[in-house]
């Protein structure tokens, strides 16, 4: 809604690691700078990235397990709405305006509930994502769930309308996922953990996709250093 994009300035999350950019007034750019430093600090935590596409030409964005724990639930919240931003801005720029739907595949492999965000991060980004993104999401696929995720979605999952249901795959082991995401995805747009053939080089430098990829674009070979 236009609220919640006035109330979390995304106008901002979108331009804040912009170069020259003319701020309405010093609240606006020091709020930029804020979001820039949180975002920047947080993508080194937990890297969400826009890379590839799905057979429909959609954006895929890939968000890893955390790595180290994070300072602050706004830090996530930030991190988690820069994320989602680009990758629709992805597919707008793929589909020439078309479409503004995405793929979003969380990796869950290398999970440690230690430095896991917090259940109130996790909850408030729930939130942001239930009510303003719903018709952005085109499939969500969950790879590695920890035990706990797949019995909660086992439990509410005969709750789900078809609609929202058919959004969701949930899948673990190498067969299971390979089998899935070959469903969707090319193998010249996967990167190695999710298709073995994957062509999609796996290591991703954080601080060069926030800094030096333009954000309409996806971390692609034509834009590594």
């Amino acid at each position: 809604s236009s609220h919640f994009f006035q109330e979390h300035r995304v106008d901002l999350v979108r331009c804040c690691f912009m170069e020259n950019v003319e701020y309405s007034s010093e609240e606006d750019k020091a709020l930029a700078a804020k979001i820039r430093s949180m975002v920047e600090q947080d993508m080194q935590r937990q890297v969400c990235v826009v890379r590839g596409h799905d057979k429909e030409r959609l954006a895929i964005l890939t968000v890893f397990a955390r790595a180290t724990k994070g300072e602050s639930d706004e830090a996530f919240l930030h991190l988690i709405l820069y994320a989602m931003e680009r990758a629709v801005a992805a597919t707008e720029f793929l589909s020439t305006g078309l479409n503004e739907k995405l793929m979003v595949v969380l990796d869950f492999g290398s999970f440690k509930s230690s430095v896991a965000p917090s259940w109130s991060a996790n909850k408030a980004v729930a939130i942001l994502l239930q009510h303003n993104y719903p018709e952005r999401l085109r499939r969500l696929l969950i790879l590695d769930p920890p035990f706990w995720m797949r019995t909660m979605y086992n439990l509410v999952s005969p709750f789900l309308d078809p609609l929202t249901k058919a959004k969701f795959r949930v899948c673990s082991g190498e067969d299971q996922k390979r089998q899935v995401i070959a469903e969707f995805v090319d193998s010249d747009q996967a990167m190695p953990f999710m298709l073995p053939d994957g062509k999609l080089e796996g290591k991703i430098d954080a601080e060069h996709y926030v800094n030096r990829v333009p954000f309409h674009l996806g971390y692609t070979q034509e834009n590594e250093k």
